[in-house]
C-alpha cells in the first residue's frame, strides 16, 4: 500500500500532467492554433514553476525532480518555439 501512497505525493503532479500534454503538442501534426499555444505556454511555465519550488528543498529527491522539471520546460519552450516558427 504505500507504493500506491508515493503515487500521490505533490512532487509527482508534473510526470502525470504536463509531461504528457508537452510531448503530445510537440508530436502534433495540425497547425497550432491560439489554444493550442496557450496550452502549450501553460505546460511550459507550470515545469518551470514547480521546478523553482522543488530546488528551493534540501531533500536530494526534490532536488532531482525539481532540475529535471526545469530542464524539460527550457527543453519544451525550444522545441515549441522552433516547431511554431516553422
Amino acid at each position: 500500500m504505500s507504493k500506491f501512497r508515493n503515487i500521490g505525493q505533490p512532487l509527482y503532479i508534473p510526470l502525470f500532467t504536463a509531461f504528457p500534454v508537452g510531448v503530445w503538442m510537440i508530436l502534433k501534426k495540425t497547425p497550432w492554433t491560439g489554444i493550442d499555444i496557450s496550452l502549450y505556454l501553460l505546460v511550459i511555465l507550470f515545469l518551470i514553476f514547480t521546478g523553482v519550488v522543488e530546488t528551493e528543498e534540501g531533500d536530494k529527491k526534490q532536488l532531482f525532480f525539481g532540475y529535471v522539471y526545469l530542464l524539460t520546460g527550457g527543453f519544451f519552450g525550444v522545441v515549441g518555439l522552433i516547431k511554431w516558427l516553422n
